[in-house]
């Protein structure tokens, strides 16, 4: 009978409790995660095929095993680096190279502050091509790359950048498949691929007009494999 007359009192309270209200309080400019690239200089020509890229990060905490910043040299995969600010990138190609770098959370996201994006071009001992258009459009690839385990694999982080223009279903849209079984996307939001079977996989991003043709622009297509390992089982 307490019981009962207990379960009525808390019924009667949650009913008669005013309501809830949740209140987002949006993040000021000065709270936003800022990139910047101190060195080297735009058109820059190094010597050497070794550079030192030196960047600053605001309102970020880089800690090993979480938050990283992730490079991209020239299209290639993603570096994640959890330094103090200076990367040294090696074994250069000779000409014009682009790097790109930005912040991503712990589990890989990266962080799509408008300021939270970088992209610098230099030159490795000739200027051997023009500076890329940085107002074309532009898409930069994230995730997933690597090695994960089956566990991972039950939910993994699809995530990529789109620059300069905006995705809808009637317009710009991207283009994922994932070992030949494609899908568009119509923001530039990340997903979560699931119940990804151990063994190599082959991703192919791509960035594409209305007509679902490639757009025109700056490393519009990309392909990652990755690899799921195979669970061990117990003897």
């Amino acid at each position: 009978m307490k019981n009962l007359l207990f379960c009525v009192l808390l019924v009667f309270l949650v009913a008669c409790s005013p309501e809830i209200k949740v209140k987002v309080v949006p993040r000021s400019a000065e709270e936003m995660v800022k990139i910047n690239i101190v060195s080297p200089q735009e058109e820059e020509i190094i010597d050497s095929d070794t550079a030192r890229i030196i960047f600053t990060v605001e309102n970020f905490r880089v800690s090993v095993g979480g938050n990283a910043v992730h490079v991209v040299l020239n299209n290639g995969p993603i570096i994640k680096y959890f330094g103090n600010g200076s990367l040294v990138l090696s074994s250069l190609a000779e000409g014009r190279n682009v790097v790109r770098i930005f912040p991503a959370k712990g589990w890989g996201e990266s962080v799509k502050d408008m300021d939270a994006f970088v992209m610098r071009q230099f030159y490795v001992k000739k200027k051997n091509s023009e500076l890329l258009n940085v107002n074309a459009p532009m898409l930069t690839y994230n995730e997933p790359a690597g090695f994960y385990s089956s566990v991972e694999a039950k939910r993994l982080l699809l995530d990529f950048l789109v620059h300069n223009v905006v995705l809808s279903k009637n317009g710009y849209r991207v283009r994922y498949s994932l070992d030949g079984v494609s899908r568009e996307l119509f923001a530039a939001q990340p997903v979560y691929l699931t119940n990804v079977g151990s063994g190599a996989h082959k991703v192919v991003l791509e960035l594409v007009d209305k007509n679902g043709n490639l757009a025109e622009g700056n490393f519009v297509r990309t392909q990652r494999d990755f690899v799921v390992m195979e669970e061990k089982t117990k003897p």
